[in-house]
C-alpha cells in the first residue's frame, strides 16, 4: 500500500513540475482602430487563443511586440492575473497605442494588397499554484484591415 502511495506522490510532483505548453493560436477578431485618452491612435482586437493543457493555467505577465508585414508596430504589457480553463479556447481583448507615421508605409500597402502580416511575437509567463515559468510565443496570421 505504501508503494502504491508512493508512486502517486512521485508521479503528481512530475506532473506538476511539467512546463505549460504555449497557447495556440486560432485567429483574431474585431480589430478596429481606437483613440487612446492621451489622442493617441490605438488599435483593439480580440484574439482566439487555445489552451492545450489538460489543467488551468495562469497566465501572470505578456511582454509582447506587435508587427504588421515584418515592421515594428507596437509594444504590448500585461502585468494581470488571468485563470484560463484547461482545453479549452478563450477569446483575450488586447488595446495597443502605435505611432501613426510608422504606420503609412504599410497602410498604403494594404490599400492595394487588402491583407497584411499581422505578427505578436514575446513571451508569456504561465503557470499554475503559485509556480510561474516564461514561455515564448510567436503567432502569425493574414488579416483583412477594415480600415
Amino acid at each position: 500500500m505504501k508503494k502504491v502511495a508512493y508512486l502517486a506522490l512521485i508521479f503528481m510532483i512530475f506532473e506538476g513540475c511539467t512546463k505549460p505548453t504555449p497557447f495556440e493560436f486560432r485567429g483574431i477578431q474585431n480589430i478596429q482602430l481606437q483613440q487612446m485618452a492621451n489622442n493617441s491612435p490605438a488599435i483593439s482586437a480580440t484574439l482566439s487563443l487555445f489552451n492545450p493543457n489538460h489543467y488551468t493555467v495562469q497566465l501572470k505577465k505578456v511582454d509582447a511586440d506587435i508587427y504588421v508585414n515584418g515592421q515594428f508596430l507596437s509594444h504590448y504589457k500585461l502585468d494581470t492575473l488571468l485563470k484560463i480553463p484547461g482545453n479549452a479556447i478563450f477569446n483575450y481583448n488586447i488595446l495597443f497605442p502605435f505611432d501613426a507615421k510608422k504606420v503609412f508605409n504599410n497602410v498604403l500597402a494594404s490599400l492595394f494588397n487588402q491583407q497584411v502580416l499581422l505578427e505578436i511575437k514575446g513571451i508569456s509567463k504561465l503557470g499554475r499554484s503559485g509556480f510561474f515559468v516564461n514561455v515564448p510565443f510567436d503567432f502569425s496570421s493574414k488579416q483583412h484591415l477594415p480600415f
